[in-house]
């Protein structure tokens, strides 16, 4: 009886080993393919005011699209006062504000206002310098709306 005891209680010990062992491997498996459908969302983003900050002191910052407001911005805003050069850059993760959705929003929203108000604007693209299809797709858009005639920003509004 002792012997049958025994025998019993080494298979329940293989048979939960092998379990918790298949367990790990399939944990193992979920956290890599949840790692990789969430690598581009991870990365973060910060918006610079070039006036307050250079991005040469923050290092690891890579420029990905900038908007300038030269002249004739009206109202008060302090985001579209001439003058002001805003610089959208990846940096490296937990350094930045903003997931790439925000980044995409603040910088269209900064953009739209400025040509709403009819302001002197230039812009510069670094498409070079863009991870993946959603930095990609971010500058080609970024650049569409900065190409807008002021005419045509009314309808974003």
């Amino acid at each position: 009886m002792f012997y049958v005891l025994i025998a019993v209680l080494i298979i329940l010990l293989l048979a939960g080993g092998i379990l918790a062992y298949k367990n790990s491997k399939l944990l193992t498996h979920l956290d890599t393919a949840a790692g990789a459908s969430t690598s581009g969302s991870a990365l973060k983003y910060s918006v610079y005011n070039m006036s307050a900050y250079s991005t040469s002191e923050d290092e690891g910052a890579v420029e990905l699209f900038s908007w300038t407001v030269h002249a004739g911005s009206g109202g008060s805003s302090a985001i579209n006062q001439p003058g002001s050069t805003f610089v959208l850059c990846r940096v490296p993760g937990g350094k930045g504000e903003m997931v790439l959705r925000d980044a995409r929003s603040w910088m269209l929203n900064t953009i739209r206002d400025s040509i709403d108000r009819g302001a002197l604007t230039q812009h510069e693209a670094f498409p070079d310098k863009a991870v993946g299809s959603e930095e990609i797709e971010l500058i080609i858009q970024l650049t569409q709306t900065a190409e807008e005639e002021p005419c045509h920003a009314d309808h974003h509004s």
